[in-house]
Order: C-alpha cells, then structure tokens, then sequence
C-alpha cells in the first residue's frame, strides 16, 4: 500500500476512529428524500446533507467496515435496479487542497482513465478510474462549514450504466449542503459562524500564539476553519500555506483577502466577520 493509502486508512480513521462494523440496512421505502452522514468524530462539527434521488430504488448502509487498511465508508448508497454504488467518506484536510487530494487518491487506485479536472474556485476535483468492467468516478469536495475535513464521494456502476448513474452521482454531490450540529456555546456558535463565512486560522503545532488563539474558543476550537502550515512533528511550511503567502502565525485570512496576524481577540473577529461576539466574561476577583 502507497504512503497515501496508509494516510487515509491509517491515520484518519485509527486518530479519529474507525467505523467498525457494517451499518445495519435501513427501509429506504420510508426514508426522506434527503439522506445526512456526519464525519467519523466523536464529536463532529458538522453532518453534510444530500438530497436523495428516487429514495425508494436505493439501499442504504451507515458505518461500513472497509476492511484492513481501507478507509470506511460513512455511507453507502446501492440501486436496486442495475447495482451502482454511491459511496461517502471523508478525508482530513491535512492532506491538502480537494485537487491535491484528489491526485494523490488518483496515484493510490490506479486504473485511472482521466487526469484530475479542478472546479475554477478550487472547491471541487474529479478524476475517473476502471477496472473490471466497471467504471467509478471520484469526487472530493469541500464546502464552508467543513472545518477538519474534505468530503470524498464515488460512484461505481457498470460500463454500460456509468453514464446514467454518474449523471444521478453529480447532481447528488451538487446538492451537498453543511449543516451545523449543536446545540453551540457562544464561542462555538462564533466559530461556526466565522468557518461558514470563510473566515480560515493558519497555524501551526508548535506555534504558541496559535494555540492561545485556540483556547480562546474553548470548545469550539474544533469547529474553525483551521489549516495547518507543518506536518506533525516538522517545522517546514506545508505548500497549501505557501501558496496562500502565509508569513506569519497565527493568521486570519478573510473572504475579501484582507489578513488579520497575530492572536485576535473574539469581539475583533466577530465584528470584521459581522458574527454574533460571545458575551464577555467577567474579570477574575
């Protein structure tokens, strides 16, 4: 297995836990016409909502074992009707950007038959791969709100069916939308708020100034938009970092391009972002 391989089924899974066993099939002739699939957290921040096509014709399984060293699929999505398979997993953002992400994953499947196409924002990149008569196209994506991971989305069907199933796959991704969970502190609800708008922290492990911009938040520090500029354990600047001309750390960097450096108070933020500012609390006797 390619170091990749070992990043996605190891460290994901193993630091922030496996799925373990197969979900239990659910009755998709009752379920709603939206399905929801949460990242593999113990407390995760956010579930990502997808719209769910013609729900009566698909099955649905939470929570499936991958087996030994593959990354567990959160939700696995299988039609009645010619055997595609829509699959949804989440990947850290540790990993880089959805096009970096998603060249990487190209390397470690193989079989690929396109070259990773990026979205013009970046958000979004797609790439294709084949084996054994079957055909599945890769999608890894990230939307605001997701604060700790990309959502990674594949589809597999059959080469005579591909097209049609991966027409129903596209449309499926498109309509992902976050939705945050709760109930949030102030300081979460901030933080939220700050990563809905695009509001994203760049630091690093070893920088004391950000971690005193994290306890800030309190509980919510988990649900900022938060990049990390080292890999664990090194000290040289990740390119995601380089490439955003971060020179400092901790920095603020805003939808408009406009930077905040060093430790930010919460009422500063709040007030630049135009989010609700926790309420202040009261100075220690």
């Amino acid at each position: 297995m390619s170091r990749y391989g070992l990043l996605l089924a190891c460290t994901l899974f193993a630091s922030l836990g496996c799925a373990g066993t197969a979900g239990r099939p659910r009755d998709v002739h009752a379920a709603p016409a939206t399905v929801t699939v949460a990242p593999p957290y113990h407390d995760p921040e956010y579930a990502l909502r997808l719209a769910m096509p013609d729900p009566a014709d698909w099955d649905e399984r939470y929570h499936i074992d991958g087996g030994e060293n593959a990354p567990d699929p959160m939700l696995r999505l299988t039609r009645r009707s010619d055997g595609a398979v829509i699959e949804v997993l989440f990947v850290p953002r540790a990993g880089g950007t959805p096009a970096e992400f998603a060249a990487h994953l190209r390397t470690d499947v193989g079989n690929a038959v396109t070259p990773v196409t990026a979205s013009p924002d970046g958000s979004a990149a797609t790439f294709e791969s084949a084996s054994g008569g079957r055909r599945t196209r890769h999608r890894v994506f990230h939307l605001a709100g997701m604060t700790r991971s990309h959502a990674y989305m594949r589809v597999t069907a059959s080469t005579a069916s591909f097209a049609a199933a991966a027409t129903l796959f596209d449309a499926l991704a498109t309509s992902a939308s976050v939705v945050p969970t709760g109930p949030l502190s102030p300081r979460a609800a901030l933080a939220q708020c700050l990563a809905a708008k695009g509001v994203r922290l760049y630091g690093t492990w070893w920088c004391g100034p950000c971690h005193m911009q994290e306890q800030l938040f309190g509980d919510g520090a988990s649900r900022l938009d938060h990049t990390q500029c080292s890999a664990p354990g090194e000290t040289d600047q990740l390119p995601v970092c380089a490439a955003a001309g971060i020179r400092s750390y901790p920095t603020w960097v805003f939808p408009d391009g406009t930077r905040l450096e060093g430790v930010q108070s919460l009422e500063d933020l709040a007030a630049k972002s135009h989010c609700p500012a926790p309420p202040r609390e009261p100075a220690a006797p």
